[in-house]
């Protein structure tokens, strides 16, 4: 509901001109990836470049990405794990 709310806000904005000069921003995905992407994107009534227009814009206004990024707990665990027994092999030397 918020994304129909920004992407009509955005549109409004193009409408009107509101826009100052635009840069190209360019990035690259694994193919299947921009597919499934862009056919959600436009079910929800936008394109790749109004959806990414969003996530820029909530990220400078909110001073953060807008949602939790985090490792898994179990590949988190692992790595602990790979550490601890590092440190013995460098502890035995």
């Amino acid at each position: 509901m918020i994304l129909h709310f920004y992407a009509i806000l955005y549109k409004i904005e193009h409408i009107r001109g509101h826009f100052m000069a635009q840069a190209t921003f360019s990035i690259r995905m694994d193919t299947e990836l921009k597919k499934e992407f862009d056919a959600i994107v436009e079910e929800m009534g936008m394109n790749a470049t109004t959806a990414f227009n969003i996530f820029a814009r909530t990220v400078v206004k909110e001073k953060k990405i807008p949602f939790s990024i985090s490792i898994d707990k179990e590949e988190q665990n692992l790595t602990q794990n790979q550490l601890c027994e590092l440190l013995k092999i460098l502890n035995t030397k």
